[in-house]
């Protein structure tokens, strides 16, 4: 064997020596395309399953969310019926000047809904079919209110006293004309129920508002009455 034969025989062996001692330092194999493969060992997990841990955790922390937001809701659910009533109350009264001597049949219904009888809205339609012709109706046959109302209200056990107030429109059809406007309105009563039923008697002062070319140009008009009214109301 030539001297250049047994050098690069004494390098091969000297490199397959080095290799094999990082080899047992080194967790690696080396094959033959030059790629180095993790080597399995006990207690050592390979890089293929890393997220697994991670992917789960996520998963988990989403179902977590998810089940907290419907306890929520159904906790609302719950508990929302039990603080808020809702009144729908149908109603026959009387409307009248304040120097009136004959008053004029009143029919109406009212949709109030109260958070735990204290505090709540309420809609209120009324119509006024045949105004007498003396007093504040005269030349008004009929008149009609829609109102948008604040409730105040005092639960004391089955009565409940309320004032409310709010804003309204206003329809006055006269002999020759209909004119319609907003109006303003306030007044109480006391409601009283044995289960689900019960009375509602009401007194409201209704006044109409004449508005003119700007948002601060308006003043009272001389349209102004009260109503007295008593119900059935239905609470669910």
């Amino acid at each position: 064997m030539s001297y250049s034969a047994q050098a690069a025989t004494g390098w091969w062996r000297m490199a397959l020596a080095g290799e094999a001692r990082r080899a047992s330092a080194n967790p690696t194999r080396l094959d033959y395309s030059g790629s180095q493969t993790p080597k399995p060992q006990l207690g050592y997990s390979l890089p293929v399953r890393v997220g697994v841990p991670r992917l789960r955790a996520a998963r988990g922390g989403i179902r977590a969310v998810l089940v907290a937001l419907l306890l929520l809701l159904l906790t609302f659910l719950g508990v929302t019926p039990a603080y808020a009533d809702t009144i729908f109350t149908p109603y026959v009264g009387r409307a009248f000047g304040p120097s009136d001597e004959v008053q004029a049949e009143t029919l109406g219904i009212s949709i109030a809904s109260m958070a735990g009888g204290v505090i709540g809205f309420e809609t209120d339609y009324a119509r006024i079919a045949d105004a007498p012709d003396t007093g504040v109706f005269a030349g008004r046959g009929r008149i009609t209110t829609i109102f948008g109302n604040l409730m105040v209200g005092l639960p004391l056990g089955p009565a409940r006293p309320y004032v409310a107030g709010g804003l309204g429109w206003l329809r006055a059809e006269e002999t020759d004309r209909r004119t319609d406007g907003i109006a303003v309105g306030a007044g109480g009563g006391v409601m009283g129920f044995i289960g689900p039923i019960g009375a509602r008697i009401d007194v409201r002062y209704v006044r109409g508002v004449a508005v003119g070319g700007g948002l601060r140009d308006f003043e009272l008009s001389e349209l102004g009455f009260w109503k007295t009214s008593v119900g059935l109301a239905i609470r669910f």
